[in-house]
């Protein structure tokens, strides 16, 4: 019940209703007992993001028996893994992003800092290995038990697809949009103090400050979850990837505009019997 109390609660804000969408945030939070993930948790380098905690209300379980070793979630995300694309593409955070994290959010430190004396970071793979990484790569999600060569066990792992965090964060914007902006920034200040950032403190007099705001924690919280995306359609934030010192490194990666970007939008081709057959008609 409180995973669909989860999905109402994202669905009435995506249709703009928030104050139903306040209210189901948090019943979703208070049927789940959920509670959100820690730094301990969160940094494991054989657990991190790939057993589920009590953060964790849906995810899914794959076997070593119904996937292969390109077919499965770890590969195409945990750059530790040895058997699939991530470890080809070497996947991080944009700097920009990575910047804009206080070095009191203990989220930073799931990327690697261009100064690696900043934080002790762990891998199953070692200091050598850590020291040819580029920077900015993610260590976020972890292979199965550190097993960083062999897929049927390192990619059995739990994926996330609603965490508390998420209602969180849903509850403080759309507090913000139904009811102050004022009420809003205090849930977002009480989550991210007692959960992510101690000193952490955010002022908004206006809605649309606020709702960037938001935004930015999704952003960090879900990096490689997909979760921010609803989000960042709804409230259309610009998209800026070509600035100096960008980590984009191809060109065709290089984007500047303005509200979304045209590929954020899925299209779904008619083939082309269909047209013909209409034709005939």
């Amino acid at each position: 019940m409180a995973v669909v109390y989860g999905l109402k609660a994202k669905v009435y804000m995506w249709d703009g209703q928030f104050d139903k969408a306040a209210e189901y945030a948090r019943k979703a939070i208070d049927k789940s007992g959920a509670t959100p993930m820690n730094e301990a948790q969160w940094h494991n380098p054989t657990t991190g993001f790939n057993t589920a905690t009590s953060a964790w209300m849906w995810y899914l379980h794959p076997t070593a028996s119904n996937m292969g070793n390109l077919a499965n979630f770890i590969g195409h995300i945990s750059n530790e893994a040895d058997w699939g694309y991530a470890s080809l593409s070497k996947l991080q955070m944009a700097r920009s992003l990575y910047d804009a994290i206080p070095t009191t959010d203990f989220r930073k430190y799931s990327y690697l800092d261009p100064d690696r004396s900043v934080y002790a970071y762990q891998s199953v793979r070692g200091n050598e290995w850590l020291d040819e990484q580029p920077d900015y790569m993610s260590l976020k999600f972890r292979p199965v038990g550190g097993d960083y060569s062999t897929y049927s066990v390192g990619a059995a792992a739990d994926i996330p697809v609603m965490r508390v965090e998420e209602m969180y964060l849903i509850e403080a914007e759309a507090v913000g949009a139904s009811q102050s902006v004022a009420a809003g920034v205090q849930l977002l200040n009480n989550f991210m103090k007692q959960n992510r950032q101690s000193d952490y403190s955010f002022n908004a007099g206006d809605l649309r400050s606020f709702q960037l705001e938001v935004l930015k924690q999704m952003r960090i919280e879900f990096w490689g979850e997909g979760v921010a995306f609803p989000t960042a359609k709804r409230l259309k934030p610009d998209v800026i990837q070509h600035y100096e010192g960008t980590n984009f490194k191809e060109d065709n990666f290089k984007i500047n505009c303005k509200g979304v970007k045209p590929n954020w939008t899925l299209m779904i081709p008619r083939p082309r019997w269909i047209q013909i057959s209409r034709f005939k008609e």
